[in-house]
C-alpha cells in the first residue's frame, strides 16, 4: 500500500502494524512523526504528487486529507499520477472549507473545496467508482484505475522510464566532457 500525502504516518503506522508493507509519500521531508520516521522512514519518499512517478505501481493506495490541498489547476495531474501508481485507492475528501489556514498562514489550507458531485465526476475520469458516499461534508471514494492506468499502460510506463534513466547515465558523462560508458 502506498499512503499519498501521509502526513505525520500516523495510518501508515497502522498499516504496518497490520502487517502490510507501507510506503509513504508527502511533499514535505519534515512530516513524520519521529517514531513514525524510527519504524518507517526508510519507505519514504519525498515528493511533489503532481510530479510524482514511482518506479513501483501499488495494489492499494490511501489519500486521506490530501486532495482538498492539491491547488485546481494540478487536481487532474495529482489523480492521473495516482492512478498509475495504484490500481485501488481509498480516498477521503473534505469538501468544506478549512477553519485554520488563515490563522496559520495567512490563507486557505483548502484550495479546491467542490461539492461531492464534482469530486465524483472528476474522479470518474481515472477509473471506475467501486464506492462513493456523500457525507454532507466529506466525501468518501473507492477508485478502481481504469485503463488508461492498467498493468500495461503501467508496463509502457515502467519501460519509459527506464529508457529515460538509461539516456540520463550516458548524457551525463558525455555533458562533463567524459566518455559515456559502453
Amino acid at each position: 500500500i502506498v499512503d499519498f500525502g501521509c502526513g505525520t504516518g500516523r495510518a501508515s503506522l497502522m498499516f504496518h502494524l497490520f502487517g502490510l508493507d507501507v510506503t509513504q509519500v508527502d511533499i514535505a521531508l519534515n512530516c513524520l512523526d519521529p517514531d513514525v520516521r524510527d519504524e518507517l522512514g526508510h519507505r519514504f519518499i519525498a515528493a511533489n504528487l503532481w510530479k510524482f512517478a514511482p518506479a513501483t505501481r501499488f495494489d492499494y493506495g490511501y489519500c486521506v486529507d490530501v486532495m482538498e490541498h492539491i491547488p485546481p489547476d494540478r487536481v487532474g495531474q495529482v489523480l492521473a499520477n495516482l492512478a498509475t501508481a495504484a490500481k485501488t485507492i481509498f480516498f477521503h475528501i473534505c469538501l468544506r472549507e478549512d477553519h485554520f489556514g488563515e490563522k496559520l498562514i495567512g490563507g486557505p489550507l483548502h484550495l479546491t473545496v467542490k461539492p461531492f458531485q464534482w469530486w465524483r465526476d472528476k474522479l470518474r475520469a481515472y477509473g471506475t467508482l467501486a464506492d462513493a458516499r456523500d457525507l454532507i461534508q466529506d466525501g468518501l471514494f473507492v477508485l478502481r484505475a481504469g485503463a488508461l492506468h492498467s498493468d500495461r499502460a503501467w508496463d509502457q510506463h515502467a519501460a519509459g522510464q527506464a529508457a529515460r534513466e538509461r539516456r540520463a547515465e550516458h548524457e551525463a558523462p558525455a555533458a562533463a566532457g567524459v566518455p559515456a560508458p559502453a
